[in-house]
């Protein structure tokens, strides 16, 4: 049997060391369109404060993955069709057959739109590729200046990424702002009370946070900066802006090939598609409506196809508590957030020894913990709770 990865990225590489622990033998093949480097996508984030250049956050060459894992890694290698009824997908060197295929092909950042003057200087950070990008145009800013000028970053957007960067460009000299047009930061996941002590604790790094929208984007070229329009009739003059505006699944290629597609790669219980013999994991796959950018539903996710794909069982992925650790030192938090389909519950709060620390509760209308958001010392509480939460429930 040969099973056939699209992707090499956590999801697909996480997949591949679930099916070596399960069976050594199988014939495991991964292509992917860039250069195939396993490392860890969430380390992007946090990376400066770490003192990691892009090299540095390489865990594993995809000859190096090929060699621990008995697989072959077909790199710079674009799948351009799936052809369901052959068992055969087209890549750029040429027809690749399987007999079970996965889709692990990620999401991809909504994007600001700019014109090519800004292209260079407006950056989504979603792949190590990005980073890259982002720190040699930085390198290339502090170059050209005197070193005792900072340099000037935007973050369009304040979900979590975007919040992360922030804590982490402000602890390394840079002066940074925050963009977010809904009035609260990483307002999807984090009740008010917490966003603000978010906010407030962020603006005592220095970072300057706005609530307005980004109406135009315009580069000057006599001192090469980014001018910023907001929709409030304010601007601002950045080095660079990063765009975090939120992902998108990538469905391109399921839905070239008829495979069912909503917000993402549409899958049941078991990450099986419409078709009985492809599979989805990962940022792309929408698990019985459930689309959920994190990593532990990840890890779950590669675990349990591993059985279905080697024919251990059709193994329904079984979602225990799935609490985020938040890279804000400057504001330590956790959150598990509560299930989309539990509309009609409440927050509740308690405040902790100091005025940062905020334990907040989600019950639902029956009295059961759906989600939490633990900020400061409260974040120890984490494990606790986890245990009290309902787990997120999959149906086969």
């Amino acid at each position: 049997m040969s099973i056939v990865i699209i992707g090499a990225g956590l999801a697909g590489y996480n997949l591949v060391k679930e099916i070596r622990k399960l069976d050594a033998d199988v014939e495991v093949r991964v292509v992917t369109a860039d250069v195939g480097e396993f490392y860890s996508k969430p380390m992007l984030s946090n990376a400066f404060a770490k003192g990691k250049s892009p090299e540095q956050l390489v865990m594993n060459t995809a000859a190096q993955m090929s060699e621990r894992y008995g697989i072959q890694v077909d790199t710079h290698c674009d799948v351009t069709k799936i052809d369901r009824a052959k068992k055969q997908i087209t890549t750029s060197n040429g027809q690749v057959t399987y007999n079970k295929l996965v889709l692990a092909v990620g999401a991809t950042p909504r994007t600001y739109p700019v014109d090519d003057t800004c292209a260079d200087r407006v950056i989504s950070i979603n792949h190590l590729d990005d980073y890259r990008r982002f720190r040699e145009s930085i390198d290339r800013i502090k170059q050209a200046r005197s070193s005792n000028q900072p340099v000037k970053i935007a973050l369009i957007g304040g979900g979590l990424i975007g919040c992360e960067f922030a804590n982490d460009l402000a602890n390394q000299g840079f002066e940074v702002e925050i963009i977010e047009p809904t009035g609260s930061l990483m307002g999807s996941l984090l009740p008010n009370p917490v966003s603000l002590q978010l906010s407030g604790r962020l603006q005592g790094l220095g970072v300057r946070v706005l609530h307005t929208t980004v109406d135009e984007i315009v580069r000057h070229e006599s001192n090469d900066v980014l001018q910023l329009k907001y929709a409030d009739g304010s601007g601002s003059a950045v080095d660079v802006a990063v765009s975090a505006i939120g992902m998108a699944a990538n469905t391109q290629l399921a839905a070239s090939a008829g495979l069912s597609v909503n917000r993402g790669i549409c899958v049941n219980g078991v990450l099986e598609t419409s078709d009985p013999n492809i599979f989805a994991l990962g940022d792309c796959a929408e698990v019985s409506g459930h689309l959920l950018f994190y990593i532990m539903p990840l890890m779950a996710c590669a675990r349990a196809l591993a059985k279905t794909l080697i024919g251990q069982d059709r193994s329904v992925v079984a979602y225990g508590p799935m609490p985020v650790t938040v890279k804000t030192p400057a504001c330590p938090l956790v959150v598990l957030p509560p299930p989309n389909s539990v509309s009609n519950g409440e927050w509740q709060f308690e405040q902790g020894d100091a005025d940062h620390d905020i334990k907040a509760v989600y019950y639902d209308s029956d009295g059961v913990i759906r989600g939490f958001a633990l900020s400061g010392e409260c974040i120890k509480e984490k494990a606790a709770l986890s245990k009290q939460t309902a787990f997120l429930s999959i149906e086969a």
